[in-house]
């Protein structure tokens, strides 16, 4: 392993996520299982597991164009997988890069309450400034680039950390070669 990659395990296990280095559908089913769940939320291009998931009869949730919002919310809201892949990661802070856009429906990472993000090795960079420089031309013309820095967190005035409030609350990356 290189450095980027060491620091990104290091720096992501700091902000309670897991990294998995076995095959994405053993981490899925296992994950789905665990939950007693059949259903999951996931970007297209994640069609070959989410057509594997299918075949062991998991079922994916299409929300549609999301023409009338609050019926597709509705629908969606006790999924409690989302399958999204990333875009990159950021070492030194333990963050992933995921953008949204045609086929990468931003609720796969924000509302269920567990986040699968796959992530090839070779996306991960040393910082925010290393990304933007090999790639910066990703963020024009995407709905919108969002940074996942762990699971979702927020504290109360007694300053209790609670995790999972407002977002998922555990986010897994399958690292795959």
């Amino acid at each position: 392993m290189n450095s980027d990659v060491d620091l990104f395990l290091e720096q992501f296990a700091a902000v309670n996520g897991t990294v998995h280095l076995r095959p994405p559908l053993e981490v899925v089913t296992e994950l789905l299982d665990e939950r007693g769940v059949k259903s999951f939320l996931a970007w297209d291009e994640v069609a070959d597991l989410t057509g594997e998931l299918g075949r062991l009869g998991y079922v994916r949730v299409d929300i549609g164009d999301l023409a009338d919002r609050t019926d597709d919310y509705l629908r969606v809201s006790d999924v409690a997988v989302g399958i999204t892949g990333a875009d990159a990661a950021l070492a030194e802070s333990g963050s992933l890069v995921v953008r949204s856009g045609p086929g990468r429906m931003r609720l796969a990472s924000l509302l269920p309450p567990v986040h699968v993000a796959i992530l090839a090795r070779g996306r991960i960079f040393r910082s925010l400034t290393h990304w933007m420089t090999a790639h910066g031309d990703q963020v024009a013309g995407v709905a919108n680039t969002v940074f996942i820095t762990g699971p979702s967190r927020t504290g109360d005035i007694e300053q209790i950390m609670t995790l999972g409030v407002h977002g998922p609350g555990e986010v897994h990356v399958v690292l795959v070669d």
